[in-house]
């Protein structure tokens, strides 16, 4: 029997055909997959993290004196960087669909009525919201991929015992 051998090119023509995971919308088809999917709504309460901490970077930095709806603000932004965090570890349905409606209907929902209303077509404040509410539904999509496979092996685990 005659042992057959893969050329160089073709060895370089399996490689390539592995899979590829497009970071905008990532495959759900494992659970692995689907679990770092959920992961993304973490990426917009970052960047409304982000948003807040510039504008507290700048106040601190030019000596703006620090008044109780500062401390508010600060609070906020904690809260929003506990939240990327939380998102992060941990990412649930109800956490990805609250950074969509933070970041998907109030920040660019406001941002856009406010551009129409001032009649100003200026759209490069319009880049943080836009990706946040792209990863946020990715993150809302990862999520219920996860659930799936979690029923999926609930009721294999269940048809095994019984």
């Amino acid at each position: 029997m005659e042992e057959q051998r893969l050329g160089d090119a073709a060895v370089g023509a399996i490689h390539e055909k592995k899979e590829r995971v497009s970071f905008w919308w990532p495959e759900t088809d494992t659970i692995e997959h689907a679990r770092d999917a959920a992961k993304f709504g973490s990426v917009a309460f970052g960047l409304i993290a982000f948003g807040q901490l510039v504008v507290v970077g700048v106040a601190i930095f030019t000596g703006h004196r620090m008044i109780v709806e500062d401390y508010i603000f600060l609070f906020v932004t904690a809260l929003f960087v506990y939240l990327a965090w939380r998102t992060y570890k941990r990412p649930t349905v109800l956490l990805n669909c609250i950074a969509f409606a933070w970041i998907g209907l109030l920040e660019l929902g406001f941002k856009i009525i406010v551009m129409l209303a001032a009649s100003n077509v200026n759209v490069a404040p319009l880049w943080m919201p836009i990706l946040g509410t792209i990863a946020a539904v990715g993150g809302i999509r990862g999520s219920f991929a996860v659930r799936r496979f979690e029923a999926i092996a609930a009721s294999a685990g269940a048809a095994v015992s019984s």
